[in-house]
């Protein structure tokens, strides 16, 4: 994940009364040399400033106690972490808590509707991800046979990924691939039901409006046959097909899957790469029955490594983001690819945009957002000590 410059700023006003002595220690780590950080404090006429903790160098995570050792007229003391402010101190001990968490700044709007956000690919064949992405993401998407090995048996895997989906409380949408696996999967999801928001027919499926029409029907007596109670059903489909087929037209698909990609290698400039997706998913939601939801998924991969300049790919994402987080038939905003090799996991630049997203869309606080070098600082006139740390949550 990219790593987010950060700036702690302890500011001293100076005033008639008298500062109480400092205290010592803190869960940030001493100060070198015992006099404060890297610039090792300061005194004069009978005043100083010092950093106690955290100590130079320190690696830091949650929340940290900053304390300084003050003496003399300083008065009041205002601690402010990111250009907030955190505490203001007016007699000893002269400490205040800083959340490293939150010390980060989130540019992007909320969604004026609630969505589920996740990734294809966080485990099976390329490796488990889950633990990395499940701290922000609701949405687990289960692909069956698709998703492991072709050279060893998939069922086993698949039952055990679903089940750990369960157990984190994920949304689980359920892709049911070839027409031979629905019933395995369907058997093998039962007992997750209660879990299942979404059922996915295919990726990218071939049928023409009545084979779709056909699948369909056969997707609900499996469900009927096995008492499952029925699930929004839809299937994800190229641009080409959303544009000229009529597949989309079917009845029975309650939402229609848009990939949201732009040609690779895009363009140098990302608003023109913006420009065309929008062109794109103008068009798509135009033709797209009014009556059927959207599944709208991220182009969160290098498109097979044509696409090379991950600063575009990057902007890219919130550029989707933008295009969609207010569209009123979007029920999901998923993403291709992590694990998938030139997917999110190899390209961390990626994530840290999706989980400023996430921040956004589920309501929630992403503390590793904070990671990277901060600098704690304190200031009283002309005394001065700083401490430079890195936050690591």
């Amino acid at each position: 994940m990219r790593l987010r410059l950060l700036s702690v700023a302890v500011l001293l006003s100076a005033c008639s009364d008298d500062g109480g002595g400092g205290v010592a220690g803190g869960t940030g780590g001493v100060a070198s040399g015992g006099a404060g950080g890297s610039s090792g404090g300061g005194g004069t006429g009978g005043k100083s400033v010092s950093i106690v903790s955290p100590g130079e160098g320190a690696t830091v995570s949650g929340s940290v106690s900053i304390e300084l050792a003050v003496s003399g007229n300083v008065g009041s003391v205002t601690v402010s972490a990111q250009g907030k402010t955190v505490c203001t101190l007016s007699a000893a001990p002269w400490k205040c808590t800083w959340d490293t968490g939150t010390a980060h700044d989130n540019p992007l709007a909320a969604p004026d509707h609630a969505f589920d956000f996740g990734y294809y690919f966080v485990d099976g064949k390329y490796g488990d991800h889950r633990s990395t992405v499940d701290v922000y993401t609701n949405l687990y998407l289960g692909l069956g046979s698709s998703a492991y090995d072709s050279s060893a048996p998939w069922a086993a895997p698949f039952t055990t990924s679903l089940a750990q989906a369960s157990a984190s409380k994920r949304k689980i949408f359920l892709s049911l691939g070839a027409p031979d696996d629905v019933g395995a999967i369907l058997d093998i999801a039962a007992p997750h039901w209660s879990d299942v928001a979404y059922l996915e027919l295919a990726d990218e499926p071939p049928w023409t409006q009545a084979e779709t029409e056909s699948v369909v029907a056969n997707v609900l007596a499996g469900l009927s046959s096995r008492g499952l109670a029925p699930r929004p059903i839809g299937a994800v489909y190229t641009q080409n097909q959303v544009l000229t087929g009529d597949a989309i037209f079917a009845s029975g698909l309650d939402w229609i899957g848009l990939e949201a990609y732009v040609a690779p290698p895009g363009d140098a400039s990302p608003d023109v790469n913006a420009k065309n997706l929008e062109t794109f998913l103008t068009a798509a939601k135009a033709r797209v029955p009014a009556d059927k939801k959207l599944v709208v998924v991220m182009q969160a991969y290098d498109r097979n490594g044509q696409w090379t300049n991950e600063a575009t790919l990057a902007k890219l994402q919130t550029a989707t983001y933008e295009l969609v987080r207010d569209e009123p038939r979007l029920l999901a905003l998923t993403m291709f690819a992590y694990g998938r090799p030139g997917g999110t996991h190899d390209h961390p630049s990626l994530g840290h945009e999706h989980q400023l997203m996430a921040e956004r869309i589920l309501g929630i606080n992403v503390p590793a957002l904070s990671n990277g070098p901060a600098t704690v600082s304190a200031v009283a006139g002309s005394l001065s000590d700083q401490a430079n740390v890195t936050i690591a949550n």
